[in-house]
């Protein structure tokens, strides 16, 4: 039996989910107060049916008024209900709260820019400290497909919003937790029975999750030794989900920053799959079973060639492995398939991944000049690619392609190479020339932008 307090709170909140459908309501009901008496209804009731109900007023409204999530934000409704996350045992509690929550983390983190954010700290005070290890324990005490997909999309919505806590997340087991699964997603792949019952949206906030806090190397141990790279591996191997397959690389990218890294994604079969899902896309190979031409998308492919660009970054041994698994063919044709469609991102990416599995590697450079990739990278720079990256990426690729490689060489002269790259450093040499202060801060910033792309790059 609810008290009077509750019940009347109770009422209030049904009341406002069937009647605050429309954004004018919805508008209404935060002019007239209507989020502060909810807020008080969380912060004052024990009763689990009114958090439940307050929690999903919240949700309702955060997810699509940005005056709504200011004013959430504002009276410190973040630390409610992380709150409510930390003590509540009932698991439509946690599920209505952590709804509630995630709507307001996803909407902060599109509009947080916003000037009318400026002021504003969503976690604040002791929470700012206890977010991450609460974010975590919802993961774990999940136990169930819709919670713990949105566990997981807690947490990368939390760490987006706040870099800061990618670190301690992973400390509190985030890496882990997420880490699970995924297997869990490869298990059931594996397990014929069972194949038909993969919850793909939810293997795809994992992968998400894990792709932000692998932007930290404070969590690249914890993933390691997870075995991580294998379990991301076999994921991107069985799934035909875009989102999967363009994450899952980019985590792989963010992990192999170090030699040891690249090795363990290469010892279980890195080298291959990134390959294969482009050798799929240029027509080498036939597609998954079940998957469409639409899943490997442009971005999918932006996102292989730079764990590609990653994994062979001063790495004579995964080059072999790259080469062997038929990179340098299939780079070339994507290369020149995306020349034709201006696809300029996979352009850029495409170049560097031809330029770092060429340098030291005589048979990558024979086979890149067999398939005509000569020509491939210098009609990067006759077609004038828009940005400069892109033209100084094909340019470092033509200087690992033709290094002491007669044949290279000449194909590079029969194909008015040493003319396009004069015109290039003529116009390049002009709109650097040192006029002034500007000229100068000009010419710097043009010399370190390639550090703000997805893969490393090296030079022989």
């Amino acid at each position: 039996m609810l008290d009077p307090v509750d019940a009347a709170a109770l009422k209030f909140a049904e009341n406002a989910l069937q009647r605050c459908a429309t954004p004018m309501l919805q508008r209404k009901f935060v002019a007239l107060g209507g989020v502060d008496m909810i807020l008080n209804f969380l912060s004052m009731s024990v009763n689990d049916e009114v958090v439940s109900k307050a929690a999903q007023v919240l949700q309702s409204i955060a997810g699509s008024s940005n005056q709504a999530c200011l004013r959430i934000a504002k009276l410190g409704g973040v630390p409610m209900l992380l709150r409510q996350l930390r003590q509540t045992r009932n698991r439509e509690v946690l599920l209505s709260v952590t709804l509630a929550l995630r709507s307001v983390l996803e909407l902060y983190s599109e509009v947080r820019n916003d000037d009318v954010w400026a002021d504003v700290e969503i976690f604040t005070g002791q929470w700012l400290e206890d977010a991450p290890e609460v974010m975590v324990q919802v993961l774990v005490k999940s136990g169930g497909e819709q919670l713990t997909r949105e566990a997981s999309a807690l947490i990368y919505f939390g760490c987006t919003c706040r870099p800061a806590m990618m670190a301690p997340v992973g400390k509190a087991g985030g890496v882990h937790e997420l880490l699970k699964v995924c297997s869990d997603a490869v298990s059931k792949q594996r397990s014929s029975q069972e194949a038909s019952n993969i919850d793909w949206v939810t293997a795809e906030w994992a992968v998400n999750a894990l792709c932000v806090l692998l932007m930290t190397e404070a969590n690249h141990e914890a993933f390691a030794a997870g075995s991580g790279p294998a379990t991301l591996v076999s994921l991107l191997k069985i799934s035909c989900v875009t989102e999967i397959l363009e994450q899952g690389a980019r985590a792989l990218s963010n992990f192999m920053c170090t030699h040891r890294s690249q090795q363990q994604v290469a010892s279980v079969g890195g080298a291959e799959v990134l390959v294969s899902h482009i050798q799929m896309y240029v027509g080498q190979k036939p597609l998954k079973q079940g998957m469409d031409e639409d899943d490997l998308s442009c971005g999918v492919m932006e996102q292989m060639c730079a764990a590609i660009c990653n994994l062979t970054f001063e790495n004579d041994s995964t080059r072999v492995r790259v080469g062997d698994a038929g990179g340098c063919q299939c780079l070339v044709l994507l290369l020149k398939r995306e020349m034709e469609d201006q696809g300029e991102a996979v352009v850029r990416q495409a170049c560097a991944a031809i330029g770092n599995i060429c340098k030291k590697n005589r048979t990558n450079r024979s086979l890149v000049g067999a398939w005509g990739g000569c020509e491939a990278l210098l009609d990067v720079i006759r077609c004038g690619a828009p940005t400069e990256q892109t033209r100084m990426q094909a340019v470092r690729a033509i200087g690992n392609v033709a290094m002491r490689m007669p044949d290279n060489q000449l194909k590079f002269t029969a194909a008015d190479g040493p003319r396009l790259l004069l015109i290039l450093v003529e116009t390049l040499s002009l709109r650097l020339a040192p006029v002034g202060a500007a000229a100068a801060l000009e010419a710097e910033k043009s010399s370190t932008s390639l550090s703000s792309q997805h893969g490393r790059y090296a030079s022989e």
